[in-house]
């Protein structure tokens, strides 16, 4: 059965007819709204929590690990793209093996004390360059303390102003 390229759908009435056919009852905005107008813009409520908008990233296990498990510069790059992302919530962290063998892919990265100190470098890489620089407008700085097993040890710093 050959399926349709939903970027040939034109038109939203194209896209309404084909889930007709198909007998689905999907509803289907007019028009796309852009930020800051559109619904993922908008702030969510989650967990008690206010998320700046409703985009969010759920890493799983990549294929961009070095042959070691350790991350590559691949995986550093897919961990900065997502932190300038503009997506306000990642849904966990990266799925990882924790022996060779259990891998899901020969690129998947693995939890190991060979892979340890690379591993707390990618933390540090991303909160120096993606997390500190936006806590520093606020008069504030998050370091680093620790990496333990499935905990991340962090030390708040500074006066940050507004954010209670």
């Amino acid at each position: 059965m050959a399926y349709p390229r939903i970027a040939r759908m034109r038109t939203v009435a194209d896209f309404r007819a084909y889930c007709a056919e198909l007998g689905l009852s999907i509803q289907a905005e007019d028009t796309v709204e852009t930020a800051p107008r559109s619904p993922l813009a908008q702030s969510a409520e989650a967990g008690g929590k206010t998320l700046g908008n409703r985009f969010v990233i759920h890493p799983m296990e990549g294929w961009d690990g070095a042959p070691d498990g350790s991350p590559s510069e691949l995986v550093r790059r897919r961990w900065r793209n997502f932190a300038v992302s503009g997506a306000k919530f990642v849904w966990g962290g990266e799925a990882m093996a924790v022996t060779p063998e259990s891998r899901a892919n020969p690129r998947q990265l693995i939890i190991q004390s060979s892979t340890e100190d690379s591993l707390k470098s990618l933390h540090a890489e991303l909160l120096e360059t993606q997390i500190n620089p936006a806590v520093a407008m606020h008069g504030g700085y998050i370091a680093l303390v620790d990496v333990d097993e499935d905990t991340v040890y962090i030390r708040l710093e500074g006066g940050c102003q507004g954010c209670g």
